[in-house]
C-alpha cells in the first residue's frame, strides 16, 4: 500500500481550504465585526460587566465576612478591619468609567491604559498598606488563621528553588 501523497492532491486539498477560507471572511458576518457581530470582539466582555461586577462585589462580601467571623475579632481590632474592607472594594468596570465610549488613537490607548495601571497599582498599595495594619493587630492565632484563609487555593505549593 503506497502512503505517499501526490502533488496533485496536496494541491487540491489546499486550494479547497484556501477556498473555504475566503469564503468565511468574506461573509456578511465577517464584514460586520468579525465572529463577534457588530459590536466587535470586547462586546462578549462588556455586555456582562455590571451583573458581573455585582456577583464579584457578592462574593467578595461572603468571603470577608467568612474572614471576620473566622478572626473573632475584638473591639479593638475594629477599626483595622474596617481600614482592611474598604481596601478591599473593587473599582467599577470599566465600561462605567467616564469617556470610556469614544473612539481613541494609538497613542490616547496607551495612555489610558497606562493611567490605569497606575490607579491599580496605588490601590494595591493602599490594600497592601490596610492589610499590614490588620496583621500587625492580630494574635498570633488570628495571623494563622488569615494566613491560611488567603493561601492559594487549588494550587500546588511553589517548590523551594534551589538558588
Amino acid at each position: 500500500m503506497n502512503t505517499r501523497v501526490s502533488p496533485l492532491i496536496a494541491a487540491a486539498l489546499t486550494a479547497a481550504l484556501m477556498t473555504a477560507t475566503g469564503a468565511a471572511l468574506a461573509s456578511p458576518k465577517m464584514k460586520e465585526g468579525g465572529c463577534h457581530g457588530k459590536e466587535g470582539r470586547h462586546a462578549l466582555h462588556q455586555r456582562d460587566d455590571g451583573a458581573r461586577h455585582e456577583r464579584m462585589q457578592q462574593r467578595l462580601a461572603e468571603r470577608q465576612a467568612q474572614l471576620k467571623s473566622a478572626l473573632q475579632l475584638t473591639p479593638a481590632q475594629e477599626s483595622a478591619w474596617q481600614a482592611y474592607a474598604a481596601a478591599l472594594q473593587m473599582p467599577a468596570p470599566p465600561h462605567q468609567r467616564p469617556g470610556s465610549g469614544e473612539p481613541l488613537t494609538t497613542l490616547e490607548r496607551m495612555e489610558r491604559h497606562l493611567a490605569h495601571q497606575q490607579e491599580r497599582q496605588q490601590a494595591l498599595t493602599q490594600r497592601l498598606q490596610a492589610t499590614r495594619q490588620l496583621y500587625d493587630s492580630l494574635t498570633p492565632a488570628q495571623r494563622e488563621t488569615f494566613d491560611r484563609f488567603h493561601q492559594r487555593r487549588g494550587h500546588a505549593p511553589m517548590p523551594p528553588t534551589n538558588g
